[in-house]
């Protein structure tokens, strides 16, 4: 079984049409949802390869047929311009698959670009690299030419109905197989001839496998959607096997009436294709058939032709490319179809039918035999019948938005899109609701019916329900009292139920709400509980919680005889909380029953008094004391580290009588607080009064630190200098330090000895006391730099490859090298690139210490060339020259060359050498190489010139060359084709443009060739530039021709040549077709046809918008509005001022005038009247409570007016009722509100009174 790579590939390309989208009154949308066509782009940009190329040349005929629009072609073929948006610039129905070919057919798309890499969307697919140009507007299917899956297994026809289709595995007849076949979507191009934007287009081609013998191809579009049954699909919706029928959802034979078959009849014989229409249709003795409609009747609309040359393509064709290499095949004359129909013109406006409300939403493509064509049978077809959908009915979407809180009012959002605006609206609900607006509010809960009607009397219809959330119930609020008075222990629990989602709960009147019900932390008092729900309804009421009675509670207090002492006592009297009383002195960490503390130290204490509640009341109480002793010790340190002239002096306070004073831990004691002739150390004090009470303690007296020191050592940087130095860094001693490197015999105040050679030196350090510390230190310095020197030659005499190495040890750290004496340094010991001389050599180490010497470098005799000889060739371009060099000197033996060295020869001669110049090079034993330049001259070459006489007119022949020769040997000989025949004479005549290859021959038969070109005039070439009338109607249109070419001044016309003018400007026109000739002087002539287009008319139509309350400012006009050119601007009032929103909202009722501008200030005007709702009328009843504090009492307000159903209140508008009877009421004052179904909302005050109490 046989199956093309290319086979495979469109199979998942393009089996399915992957497209979704709205433009303008059309849903256009694929019912296929697998296939993405990922994988097979990858496939193409590998495969596909600008391999082939088209040399088709169309007659004028079909440029004119582009300008016209449509052209009958032979046998009833219809070709012509299909001005869609996708490809660029439209698309030609011509036969051929490229745009931008023929020559002249440069602004017209088709299935493919020419023009890569600059393809710039005027193809619907990139040949180059599979790259779909439009994805998800574009499919292509491609069947098994053997062993097909796909065909009819029974005598179907065209007018049978297709529920009774059957197909199966097997093969048709090789005219009746189809392989390949597609289809393209586009909406019209409103910026192209003929395009209309809400014109939904379908291009569609298909081929056949032989052109011999008769064969139909049909493209079937209906109304109703047809399937395949029993097919075995593939992932990407392809059938892959299996076998059944189809189920078509028409019901008039299967079909409905208006549905189109488009046929391309190829006949026996060859020859151009026949284009046949038939329209479904009821038959006057019953039944259904496809009648046969004249082409005519489509013009414009429909297009269908076959290709009349050899057309290439890139993929495969019957076999021509089965391994998908990218080749791609041919198609002879008469194999390739293609067409285009207008979809929506023609189901919308053309059939008898006309049924604005129409629908398309299958293209099933398929062969037939050949014969009488009702009766031929279907043979083949490629896929499953396409399934899409272009519908002309409005459709509607309605979002609910559900009321918030029970018995709140919700709104409906209606969106439509589809059919013809301006649309009616109809609604219908619960409570006798109705509305004709597109979006309805104040909506109570229940369903609503809708209904929504075009311009063209198309309807959609459909329901919503608005549902409203249950009511929040609150069935019980539990209290729970603080146990103690003034805690905040209390507590509420609130039991509710109903409300939307997750209640909230308050106890502060709603300020801030919780999710728990239950609010804990509460003392005594009146809270006010609200309960809310996620859609911010809520309900409230009022709670009190009670408290017990509060603790009351003094102290007496008797404080304890001695400082320290612990006889004091605290006597608590307590009354008030609950039960039995305890008592603390701790803060409440433990508890006794008598209310008395004794055994007291003088001090805070914290009592606290609990009763059988835990309810605690706590305070603090201070017990005072005598006051305590108070000391405080100055020290004075010795003056010197070890001294013992230090002192402490014991200043004391408090206590009871004299104090005695201890600096031995109370050893012994004196009256004296000082204690002199101390060292440093730790002293233990202690106080006494005359009760024996002690205070104790400690102190440090210190001692001037010792002295330390450090030196740091500089040794000399070169060996024998005296630039080497000591710092001594010390600390300690007492006052400034002095210093000495000569062992104390001097001293200095600086801590630094420079100048210092290598050597010990003795060091001292004295302080302001004459404390001394010595020591001693040594200077090291470095070793003496050591250098010897190793000379290399230069190879060649004046050579720079001399060296010189100088090895070098000793110094410090790393050594530098010199080869000028030291006036720059290196890294490296050698120097090399030396010539032949005297180096002064250096080195240098890390401190900058230098040894210099002196060393010469020699060299070997210079290569001396003492004569080149030079022999000329014979002739000019031979190559018997030669070079004879005679040299000396230089080492060893000697190599020649005459390139410059790239090769060297022992010989110093150079024969076989052509005119020209020749570098020579002498070279030595050591590369040694001297280099030289000289020239070998020749006899003068043939020179020629050429003179061209182009034709005097573009096509002539009376061109001419006349060749000019010098040089050579003898007399020249002369030729023009390439010198297959030569002549005495010099000039050529009777010449047409072109390339012509001329020749010269001297008597040595030395030939000098070359090629010349003959140009000819440009042929006169014509564009037009079009310019519309600016308004519908008008005559300010103009054509503009840009000519070149042809001869002398061009002459213009309008009317096909009857009248010419200088001018190429033809002005003051209206909308219509031109024929334009342009002639020259020589009257050659060249005609064309354009056409002259116009703005759409304006149209317009005004939706109002009355305000929702009487008196109101919120309505609105929306005018909608089309036709004209460029942006529309709108007016309310009659043209004074203009805005580019066409919709003028605020408004309150009245006459209104609009006006409507496009962007050449054409205007149209209108008047429309807004009108306003009834305004609100309320009258109230009363009924008083029969007893003084009842709460029989009622109102019962009467109102009329406003919109819709009316809502009453009773509380200022807080909470709704659709009843206006508020019973149950007590005597008061009540704030009435009566609400619309717009909001609008009147308000007032009644008073129901009561009788008087009885006394």
């Amino acid at each position: 079984m046989k199956k093309s790579t290319v086979s495979k590939l469109f199979d998942r390309l393009f089996g399915t049409l992957i497209c979704c989208f709205i433009t303008n009154n059309f849903l256009f949308k694929s019912s296929f949802k697998k296939n993405d066509g990922r994988d097979t782009i990858n496939f193409l940009s590998k495969r596909w390869h600008y391999s082939w190329r088209q040399s088709l040349v169309l007659p004028l005929l079909l440029v004119a047929i582009i300008m016209t629009d449509t052209t009958v072609h032979a046998q009833g073929s219809i070709r012509g311009f299909v001005p869609v948006l996708a490809p660029k610039s439209g698309s030609g129905v011509d036969g051929d698959a490229y745009a931008h070919m023929p020559a002249g057919y440069e602004a017209v798309g088709d299935l493919f670009d020419a023009q890569h890499p600059d393809i710039n969307g005027h193809g619907v697919i990139n040949p180059f690299t599979g790259e779909l140009l439009y994805p998800g507007q574009s499919f292509f299917l491609q069947d098994r030419y053997e062993n097909d899956l796909t065909i009819f297994t029974a005598s179907n026809k065209i007018n049978d109905n297709p529920n009774t289709y059957t197909w199966g595995p097997g093969n048709s007849p090789n005219k009746n197989e189809i392989q390949n076949a597609g289809a393209h979507f586009s909406y019209g191009d409103p910026s192209l001839p003929g395009g209309v934007a809400t014109d939904l287009w379908c291009l569609f081609a298909g081929d056949r496998q032989v052109t011999s013998g008769s064969s139909y191809i049909d493209f079937e579009f209906l109304q109703k959607s047809m399937t395949i049954t029993g097919a075995t699909m593939a992932a990407n919706g392809s059938v892959t096997g299996g076998s059944g029928g189809f189920t078509s959802l028409g019901t008039d034979g299967g079909r409905t009436l208006g549905d189109i078959l488009i046929t391309i009849e190829f006949t026996n014989g060859g020859g151009d294709a026949n284009a046949v229409i038939r329209v479904w249709s009821a038959k006057a003795g019953g039944g259904f058939e496809y009648v046969i409609h004249p082409n005519s009747e489509f013009l414009g609309k429909i297009f269908i032709t076959n290709n009349t040359v050899m057309t290439h393509v890139p993929f495969d064709v019957y076999g021509s490319d089965p391994n998908g290499t990218g080749v791609g095949g041919d198609y002879a004359p008469n194999q390739w179809a293609e067409g285009a129909i207008n979809l929506t013109q023609v189901f919308k406006n053309t059939l008898a039918l006309k049924d604005p409300c129409f629908s398309v939403s299958t293209l099933f493509i398929r062969t037939r035999s050949s014969g009488n064509s009702q009766q031929s049978e279907l043979k083949d077809f490629p896929g499953a019948p396409i399934q899409f959908t272009v519908d002309g009915r409005p459709k509607g979407t309605a979002v609910a938005t559900n009321p918030s809180c029970n018995g709140g009012f919700g709104s409906v959002d209606l969106s439509v899109t589809g059919g013809s605006s301006i649309y009616t609206y109809s609604w219908t609900g619960p409570n006798n609701f109705t509305a004709s607006t597109q979006d309805i509010s104040n909506a109570l809960a229940g369903t609503y019916q809708w209904t929504v009607t075009d311009s063209k009397g198309c309807i959609a219809s459909g329901s919503v329900d608005v549902t409203q959330p249950p009511a929040i119930v609150v069935s019980n609020a539990t209290l729970l009292s603080p146990k103690c008075n003034g805690g905040t222990d209390g507590s509420i629990t609130i039991t509710s139920s109903g409300g939307t989602g997750i209640l909230m709960y308050s106890a502060n009147d709603g300020e801030t709400y919780q999710a728990s019900n239950v609010f804990s932390g509460l003392a005594a008092g009146e809270y006010k509980w609200a309960v809310k729900d996620a859609n911010n309804c809520i309900l409230k009421g009022t709670v009190t919680i009670t408290q017990p009675t509060a603790i009351a509670v003094s102290a007496a207090l008797l404080s304890p005889k001695c400082n320290g002492g612990t006889d004091g006592s605290i006597t608590i009297t307590a009354s008030g909380g609950t039960g039995i009383l305890m008592y603390s002195a701790n803060d409440g960490e433990t508890y006794q029953a008598s209310n008395v503390f004794s055994g007291l130290a003088a001090g805070d204490y914290k009592w606290a008094v609990k009763d059988a509640n835990n309810c605690i009341l706590k305070g603090t109480v201070t017990i005072t004391q005598p006051t305590a002793i108070a000391v405080s010790a100055a020290l004075l340190s010795p003056k010197c580290n070890g001294g013992t002239d230090g002192s402490i002096t014991i200043t004391a306070s408090g206590g009871t009588g004299i104090l005695m004073y201890s600096a031995n831990d109370g050893e012994t004691y004196q009256a004296s607080n000082v204690f002199r002739g101390l060292a440093a150390g730790d002293y233990k004090w202690a106080v006494k009064d005359a009760n024996n009470c002690i205070l104790k303690g400690t102190v440090t007296i210190t001692q001037p630190t010792v002295i330390a020191v450090s030196a740091a050592l500089v040794s000399p940087k070169c060996n024998g200098g005296t630039d080497g130095s000591i710092t001594i860094t010390a600390s300690g001693g007492t006052g400034i330090l002095m210093y000495s490197a000569n062992d104390g015999e001097t001293y200095q105040a600086s801590n630094v000895f420079s100048g210092l050679a290598a050597g010990e030196y003795k060091w001292a350090v004295k302080d302001a006391n004459n404390c001394i510390l010595k020591g001693t230190v040594t200077i090291t310095q470095p070793t003496a730099i050591a250098v010897s020197a190793a000379l290399v030659s230069p190879k060649c005499n004046g050579g720079t490859d001399g060296s010189i190495t100088i090895t070098a040890s000793g110094g410090t750290g790393i050594l530098m090298y010199s080869a000028n004496d030291g006036e720059t340094y290196q890294a490296s010991n050698v120097f090399s690139g030396l010539a032949a001389g005297e180096y002064k050599w250096a080195v240098k180490d890390a401190n900058n210490c230098v040894l210099k010497g002196t060393v010469t470098i020699t060299q070997p005799p210079a290569i001396v060339v003492s004569n080149a000889t030079l022999l000329s060739p014979k002739c000019n371009g031979g190559t018997d020259g030669s070079i004879t060099i005679t040299s000396s000197g230089g080492t060893g033996i000697l190599m020649y060359s005459a390139n410059d060295g790239e090769t060297y020869q022992a010989s110093n001669v150079f024969s076989g050498l052509a005119a020209g110049e020749y570098k020579w090079a002498v070279k030595d034993a050591n590369n040694c190489v001297l280099k030289g330049t000289v020239t070998i001259t020749q006899p003068t070459a043939i020179a020629v010139s050429a003179a061209l006489v182009s034709p005097k007119c573009n096509g002539g022949t009376d061109g001419s060359i006349t060749i000019t020769a010098s040089g050579g040997t003898g007399i020249l000989m002369y030729s023009a084709n390439d010198g297959e025949t030569y002549q005495a004479s010099n000039v050529f005549s009777g010449l047409a443009a072109g390339e012509y290859k001329w020749a010269v021959k001297d008597a040595n038969n030395c030939v000098l060739k070359g090629t010349v070109t003959i140009t000819q005039p440009t042929a006169i070439a014509v564009s037009a530039a079009l310019v519309s009338p600016k308004c519908n109607g008008g005559t300010d249109g103009s054509i503009t021709i840009t000519s070149s070419g042809g001869t002398g001044i061009l002459m213009y016309s309008a009317n096909d040549g009857e009248t010419y003018q200088a001018s190429n400007v033809f002005s003051g026109l209206a909308a219509g077709d031109y024929k334009w000739a342009v002639k020259d002087a020589n009257n050659c002539v060249l005609k064309g046809t354009v056409t002259i287009t116009q703005p759409t008319a304006i149209a317009v139509s005004a939706a109002l918008v009355s305000p929702k309350c009487n008196g109101g400012t919120d309505g609105s006009i929306t005018i909608t509005a089309s036709g004209g050119t460029g942006i529309l601007m709108y007016s309310a009032n009659d043209g004074e001022t203009y805005q580019a929103s066409n919709v003028f909202s605020g408004l309150a009722a009245g006459e209104y005038k609009w006006a409507v501008k496009d962007a050449n200030n054409c205007i149209l005007k209108g008047t429309v009247t807004i009108t306003q709702p009834t305004a609100i009328a309320v009258s109230a009843a009363l009924v008083s409570p029969k007893c003084n504090g009842g709460t029989d009492g009622s109102i019962t307000i009467t109102a009329s007016g406003g919109t819709g159903i009316l809502m009453y209140s009773a509380n200022d508008g807080e909470t709704y009722q659709a009843s206006n009877v508020f019973s149950g009421l007590a005597a008061g004052e009540y704030k009435w509100a009566v609400k619309d179904a717009n909001n609008c909302i009147l308000k007032g005050t009644v008073t129901i009174t009561q009788p008087t109490a009885i006394a």
